[in-house]
């Protein structure tokens, strides 16, 4: 990883965008300091990369920390590089960001004497005083050792600060004691992801603890986990071993647990289990909790398997890496899949092994986050966080739809799509269509079909012959009206019904439904009505019944945005 550092401190655009565009780079990637490549292109004062970085999901974000608690704009202020601090606050920057000395980055500006890097800041944070996103005492908020920045300028620069701050309505004398907590928007949102935990645990629904009928009516799986006395590869510790030696990792497991926590969804064509493991020695994924699903695939005794299980690796050598994409913060990547033969010999008499590893998350789908269980635990999520989650989802359709070729195996639905402790809702990757057949492997596909997400043509056509594009968008309009409806689209009905239905019948889900929860907020006066409406537009737009009609989603994420930043705005006025 030393050489895309160079490439970024020394400006090298061109390489860094290629290193960017490969799915194999985590943007993310920090050195040994929580160092982000964002950081470094802010210590250097290149606007043009670090505006790529940010807009691009590199770098882990703009507010991204390092060991020391300093932000990108931390390095871009303590360096006087102006331009790129105004861009870093364009690209919603936390101005009032401490290290863990308590510094912010206008203690940066002052102390090393940037007079316009310090006034760029100062109005930045007035202007988020005034808005009441940050305290309006920028000069006067201590760190830890009771130092504010007007103690540490210069005797020019405090005059001139003070002046400013005049202008701005501000009191240059106030003073804010050092506080060792600063909680931002993003934290808050973090902090609610907890506050789901804690109410799962409280009431006894857990990733550990589900009861296989909850599972069945969550999942719609064809049959229940199995238990961990009914190992599909005997005992953990030879599972282990089996695993690691196939997927070249030092994989542990720690004990079987629920689909719902994990993100992977309903079963097809064989058995399986869930495993909640821990995966070393792989520097994306170093040291960390994974979810590990073991499918024991049925075979047709009548055919020769041997040129079969050689297809199925093939394939799923070619599909595999595709999976792993790291580089957008919206996707939750397949970080491994394999398939071995049985245990007996290798002679198939046992069955084949598809081992597939993903990333856990505590929240798990976003089908539980809105529809809760049987017993009809759910959680309350408001108009902000919906508005989000529906860009979230478009982004990562957007990405996937410009992948070359494009990922058409992904099956876009409410239980594909995974919440992690930040509330950004990710599409998860692991729920791909994985080929197992045709003729030797019976189910033809790994995962289960969702006809209630599904558009009329992909029910009623061969694959071959659907638009994928205009599928997912259609699956997206559905997704549209179940985020704005909060209810389950045609519930009351099985899945083998719904999908005749749709494609025979033409039965549809009613845009009436989202109107009447827009009128319904209006009337009570609670804000984001507004995004209501305009997912009632889009879902219209998306589930036009002529598929070269539907937009793309690039054309909507601009839509989504304002929608967000509307609903943002609502939820501050409130």
């Amino acid at each position: 990883m030393d050489d895309v550092v160079s490439w970024v401190r020394s400006n090298d655009a061109i390489r860094v965008r290629h290193w960017l565009d490969d799915p194999q780079h985590d943007p993310s990637w920090t050195d040994d300091h929580q160092f982000t490549l964002l950081h470094w292109a802010a210590w250097e004062g290149h606007i043009g990369l670090a505006d790529m970085l940010a807009t691009r999901g590199g770098g882990g974000g703009v507010d991204a920390k390092n060991a020391g608690g300093d932000t990108p704009l931390h390095a871009a202020a303590s360096h006087g590089h102006s331009q790129l601090v105004r861009r870093l606050l364009q690209l919603r920057a936390q101005v009032d960001a401490t290290n863990e000395h308590g510094n912010t980055p206008l203690h940066y500006a002052c102390f090393n004497n940037y007079p316009e890097t310090a006034l760029e800041l100062l109005m930045a944070a007035a202007a988020a005083g005034r808005s009441g996103s940050t305290p309006a005492t920028p000069l006067g908020r201590e760190n830890r050792y009771g130092q504010a920045p007007i103690d540490l300028a210069r005797q020019s620069l405090a005059v001139e600060l003070r002046n400013a701050a005049v202008s701005l309505g501000l009191d240059p004398d106030r003073r804010q004691p050092w506080f060792p907590t600063s909680v931002s928007s993003s934290d808050s949102f973090a902090t609610l992801g907890r506050s789901i935990l804690v109410s799962r645990q409280q009431s006894g629904v857990t990733s550990s603890n589900r009861s296989t009928e909850n599972l069945a009516v969550d999942c719609r799986s064809p049959e229940p986990p199995l238990s961990p006395a009914a190992n599909l590869t005997g005992p953990p510790t030879l599972l282990n071993r089996q695993i690691s030696r196939q997927l070249g990792k030092q994989l542990r497991l720690i004990r079987p647990m629920s689909i719902a926590s994990s993100g992977f969804v309903g079963v097809g064509g064989g058995r399986s289990q869930l495993w909640l493991g821990v995966w070393l020695g792989d520097q994306a994924v170093a040291e960390a909790q994974v979810a590990v699903r073991v499918y024991r695939l049925m075979h047709n005794v009548a055919v020769d398997m041997t040129e079969r299980v050689a297809r199925l690796r093939r394939e799923l050598t070619q599909l595999a890496p595709r999976l792993r994409v790291l580089n957008c913060p919206q996707i939750q990547p397949l970080l491994a899949a394999n398939v071995v033969d049985g245990v007996d010999g290798g002679n198939h008499s046992g069955g084949l092994r598809l081992t597939l590893v993903s990333g856990y998350l505590q929240l798990g789908s976003l089908y539980w986050l809105l529809h809760g269980n049987k017993q009809g635990e759910k959680i309350e999520i408001d108009k902000l966080r919906i508005a989000k989650f529906a860009l979230d989802i478009a982004t990562g359709m957007d990405y996937l739809s410009r992948m070359d070729p494009p990922l058409g195996c992904y099956q876009l639905n409410s239980k594909s799509i995974v919440i992690d402790d930040n509330l950004t809702a990710k599409l998860s990757l692991s729920n791909c269509r994985f080929p197992v057949g045709p003729g030797g492997l019976r189910g033809g596909s790994l995962q289960q079909r969702q006809p209630a997400w599904q558009s009329p043509e992909s029910l009623a056509k061969p694959e071959e012959n659907v638009n994928t594009a205009a599928a997912h968008m259609w699956s997206y309009g559905v997704l549209l009206w179940e985020l704005g409806t909060q209810q389950v689209p045609f519930s009351g009905l099985l899945p083998m019904e719904v999908g005749l239905l749709i494609a025979s019948k033409g039965l549809r889900l009613p845009v009436e439904a989202l109107d009447k929860t827009a009128g319904a907020a209006a009337a009570a006066g609670q804000t984001g009505d507004g995004a209501a409406r305009w997912m009632a537009r889009l879902f219209a737009m998306a589930t036009n019944e002529l598929p070269g009609s539907r937009p793309r989603f690039q054309a909507l994420l601009p839509v989504l945005a304002k929608i967000a930043i509307a609903a943002e705005r609502s939820a501050v006025a409130s």
